[in-house]
């Protein structure tokens, strides 16, 4: 079955491939873009410049006088036309008569000096840059049209004094407030094709706008090179990633594929040779793997390995019969605890209502201390700390029993007190070894922040209020778990804020000592919580280890550690039509 799943696993050499042809199909069509966008705004710019360049020159160089008499003249013939017409007249309404008879009216201006001089200069602009139209005109407010008043464009292509176009809004908006500023623009005509335009203002002597000076540039070459060089450039980059990806997929293939490919083999090889007892056959010696690089050190370490694994072979098979069978027990015992004890976190991603992590440090092999939390139901946390008597295989044994119990007495409903009572008789009936277990259990509404608790000879827990020093919580202790049969226990409740915390522990962290036979006490346990109160869960006791791991130094650990942290974050929300 595992090997016809592998079968239809993808090869690495496959999937790097395909990275590779992702990565420079996505850079190759990046770099075009960028590169067309980059040519096409640099040329936009150039024009747009250059546009507005004439302009500027084009209404600096003409007479205001000139101007200002042809755009009077234009401006007076217009409003007689529309004053006779009852309104703007509709000139592409009109018959070939009426258009005659319309532009007759303005014949006259062609032939004033002052028309023929401003045609002369616009028309020697023009052709010095070789431009579609120059032409000045006049933006009408009274009948918010455009009017043209000399126009030097090409033959067949120029306006003649009178005609006019319409103006938007926003245009006439702007010349009413005084605002001539209208910026350079490029835009696709269906009649005209690609247009560069900009426009700069005649003013007299006193500043005033007299007319408009407005140029008209062709981009259909510009825009015609622009798709070739699109094309060109799409062409040369492809040419080139192809180069590339073939280039570094050889030397990936060569310097990094190969040799894993090697050390897979011989990994299979080696796993083979151990399934079928050739124990003393090497595989990764022979490879002779020389990459210079951390593939290399791979190989090293895998030869290394491979030895190591048969030396500890061959040691294995000498040891005594005893000592197999102690080293089961330990492994067994080590085995029950570790799967008996919450260690995935965050244990709760999907909760926001509270922050809870714990650790377990066994003083031996396997140890008496335990811990615990899990959801009652949907709106009630519990946890546990423990601590058994003894230690070894019997306690361990011990903690899986007592743990197990407090679990499954723990119900929705179900009073702490009463659940230790019932935790208590059944540990007093199946405890041949006189052990005992201190414990302490807790309970969490999430909506109310209530905690409800009960101490079985437990050390007492630290509150952490938020904005407050850390306080151990002075709970009487009720007697141990396995002592007598016939004892009760009570519960207590305490009222937690969001931001609140509770610290709990087993002895082993308050008599951890130093080289000196010194305890680490409570009062030092408080001062590092104060230190970290701020701090999440996870943090919290990482200080507090930290702390107690420089406090003993090299002494020998001699009491199992244990630590739970529990931080109510926010109240739970019920939905509208839950029961409570």
């Amino acid at each position: 079955m595992q090997k016809g799943m592998r079968k239809h696993r993808s090869s690495l050499k496959t999937k790097v491939a395909v990275i590779m042809l992702l990565f420079t199909v996505l850079l190759s069509v990046g770099t075009v873009i960028i590169s067309y966008t980059t040519y096409t705004e640099s040329f936009n710019r150039h024009y747009e410049s250059l546009a507005t360049s004439i302009t500027k020159t084009a209404a600096s160089v003409i007479n205001a006088k000139d101007a200002a008499t042809l755009t009077q003249e234009v401006k007076k013939v217009y409003h007689e036309i529309c004053a006779e017409n009852g309104g703007v007249p509709r000139i592409d309404d009109f018959t070939e008569a009426e258009t005659e008879a319309y532009y007759a009216r303005f014949a006259y201006i062609q032939e004033m000096p002052e028309y023929k001089s401003l045609l002369d200069i616009l028309t020697k602009i023009k052709e010095d840059n070789n431009v579609v139209s120059l032409y000045i005109g006049y933006t009408d407010v009274d009948t918010m049209r455009d009017l043209y008043i000399v126009d030097a464009s090409d033959v067949g292509e120029a306006c003649r004094p009178g005609d006019t176009d319409n103006v938007e809004k926003e245009h006439i908006d702007k010349v009413l407030n005084g605002d001539y500023t209208f910026p350079a623009y490029v835009t696709n005509y269906e009649k005209y094709g690609w247009l560069c335009s900009a426009s700069a203002p005649v003013v007299d002597g006193d500043g005033k706008v007299i007319c408009m000076v407005l140029v008209d540039i062709s981009m259909n070459k510009i825009i015609s090179d622009r798709q070739t060089f699109l094309i060109q450039i799409g062409v040369i980059i492809a040419i080139v990633a192809a180069v590339m990806l073939v280039v570094i997929l050889l030397m990936t293939n060569k310097a990094i594929l190969k040799p894993i490919t090697k050390l897979s083999n011989a990994a299979d090889n080696y796993i083979g040779n151990q399934r079928d007892g050739k124990t003393e056959e090497y595989v990764f010696e022979p490879l002779k793997i020389k990459t210079g690089d951390e593939i290399e050190t791979l190989y090293d370490s895998l030869k290394q390995m491979e030895a190591d694994i048969g030396s500890y072979i061959r040691e294995v098979t000498t040891i005594t019969a005893e000592k197999e069978r102690i080293g089961a027990e330990l492994d067994v015992a080590t085995h029950i605890q570790k799967s008996m004890l919450p260690c995935i976190f965050p244990a709760f991603p999907d909760r926001k209502e509270f922050d809870i992590y714990a650790t377990m440090n066994p003083a031996k092999e396997v140890g008496g201390d335990f811990y615990d939390f899990f959801m009652v139901d949907d709106s009630h946390l519990a946890i546990v700390v423990a601590d058994v008597s003894g230690k070894g295989v019997p306690a361990a044994l011990f903690m899986v029993i007592g743990k197990t119990l407090i679990k499954d007495h723990t119900q929705s409903g179900t009073e702490l007190g009463e659940t230790f009572t019932n935790v208590n008789r059944m540990l007093c009936e199946s405890n041949s070894e006189g052990l005992f277990i201190t414990a302490f259990e807790g309970i969490l509404d999430l909506v109310t922040g209530e905690f409800k608790y009960v101490n079985a000879g437990h050390e007492m827990p630290f509150i952490i209020r938020k904005g407050k020093s850390a306080e151990a919580y002075k709970i009487r202790p009720g007697f141990v778990l396995a002592g007598m049969e016939e004892m009760r226990y009570k519960c207590g409740s305490i009222m937690l804020e969001p931001g609140d915390k509770i610290f709990q522990y087993t002895d082993g962290v308050t008599e951890a000592t130093d080289s000196q036979n010194e305890l680490y006490g409570m009062s030092r346990l408080s001062e590092v919580l104060n230190a970290a109160k701020d701090k999440k869960p996870e943090e919290i006791i990482s200080a507090v280890k930290a702390d107690i791991d420089t406090f003993v130094n090299e002494a020998p650990q001699f009491d199992d550690i244990t630590m739970l942290c529990l931080e109510y974050k926010e109240r739970m929300v019920r939905d509208e039509g839950t029961d409570g």
